[in-house]
């Protein structure tokens, strides 16, 4: 077994769809549901065989299913909080057998692989690598189990995750621990961003009634080779 593993954290397409669109129809729904299905399928092809294990972690077994992810490379997520479905999921690839392991998330076309395995190369017993972003949260986490089980269990679950403090709160959480942090930077090449209508531009016109619309797959793939390489789409 290889000693590293990369965890790609997300929620499942049915969740996604809900968290952005709760009260659209089901056309937009399923537009919605498309284009997120298509981004995770980049980022597992862009991640999976290189030299780690790539590990899954989703609330729903739908996502397993779509990627064909083997079965011994799911992370069903458990917890009643983000916090607590963060930690189960790095925990369970420790459990595993892993001795580092990374955890990337949508976004996770920021960092390329030669940067990656380079991070995992830096993470040792006592040093943790971090990827910031401009919002005040993280792109990129890397840890050893040591590290990791130095840290109390409520004390990493209970961190400001989804907010503006989580960054600086990871890194006083680490450094209290004695964990040394190695910062990994964005480049300012890699967060250029693209603005895209939906009407007439990833679907057909429908004057706002999306139960007529039709997706445009050439300009969806599009739209996704473009977050493929790393640029932000609003």
């Amino acid at each position: 077994m290889k000693e590293k593993a990369v965890i790609l954290f997300t929620n499942s397409p049915e969740t996604d769809v809900e968290l952005k669109t709760p009260s659209a129809k089901s056309a937009l729904k399923s537009l919605v549901k498309n284009c997120f299905t298509e981004s995770i399928s980049h980022l597992y092809k862009k991640f999976n065989g290189n030299e780690y294990s790539l590990l899954v972690s989703s609330s729903e077994n739908s996502l397993f299913d779509f990627l064909q992810v083997k079965k011994e490379k799911r992370i069903i997520q458990k917890g009643n909080t983000f916090g607590e479905r963060f930690y189960n999921s790095i925990n369970a690839a420790f459990n595993k057998g892993f001795n580092k392991v990374a955890i990337i998330g949508n976004d996770a076309t920021i960092i390329k692989n030669k940067r990656l395995l380079k991070a995992l190369k830096d993470t040792t017993d006592n040093i943790a690598c971090v990827g910031s972003s401009t919002n005040g949260g993280f792109y990129f986490l890397s840890l050893s189990q040591e590290s990791f089980h130095k840290i109390p269990k409520q004390e990493f679950i209970s961190l400001p995750y989804q907010t503006e403090n989580i960054y600086n709160n990871l890194i006083k959480l680490f450094k209290y621990y004695l964990i040394d942090i190695k910062i990994l930077e964005k480049k300012k090449e890699e967060i250029q961003s693209y603005v895209f209508d939906i009407d007439g531009t990833i679907c057909t016109l429908s004057d706002g009634d999306y139960e007529k619309a039709e997706p445009l797959m050439d300009r969806i793939k599009i739209n996704n080779e473009l977050y493929d390489k790393g640029k932000q789409i609003i």
